[in-house]
């Protein structure tokens, strides 16, 4: 199926409402290998997909900082070992999607509580 500029914009649609590029393609009906396919010819698809990509990392890092300070203030009683593998998951993926923020170049990874109670995922050089 050809890649026509209401499927390519359904599919940064889909990829920001969290979608898999497997499931997006799936979802309306073209390949995994079209999609990167085009990403290689326009930049400006490759733009989209990476800046949709990074937008959804921002919010899932949101949501982890919010789900451990719950946890901490007892709101919440979450396994540890959950938190620990979506923690690693969403550093994972802010690396990948957002290098120049979360690359391999950051020496520091971790959590911090600031004095206004608020939990912050930190990376620093």
């Amino acid at each position: 199926m050809k890649l026509t500029k209401t499927r390519t914009d359904k599919v940064i649609d889909l990829l920001g409402e969290g979608a898999t590029v497997a499931d997006a393609c799936t979802a309306i009906g073209i390949s995994v290998s079209g999609f990167y396919g085009l990403m290689n010819r326009d930049e400006e698809f490759k733009k989209a997909v990476y800046d949709t990509k990074a937008r959804v990392n921002e919010e899932r890092m949101e949501t982890y900082e919010q789900i451990l300070l719950d946890n901490i203030q007892g709101s919440r009683r979450d396994d540890y070992n959950l938190l620990r593998e979506f923690g690693h998951h969403t550093r994972w993926k802010a690396k990948v999607t957002m290098p120049e923020q979360y690359g391999e170049n950051k020496s520091k990874s971790g959590v911090e509580v600031g004095t206004d109670g608020k939990v912050r995922i930190v990376w620093e050089s």
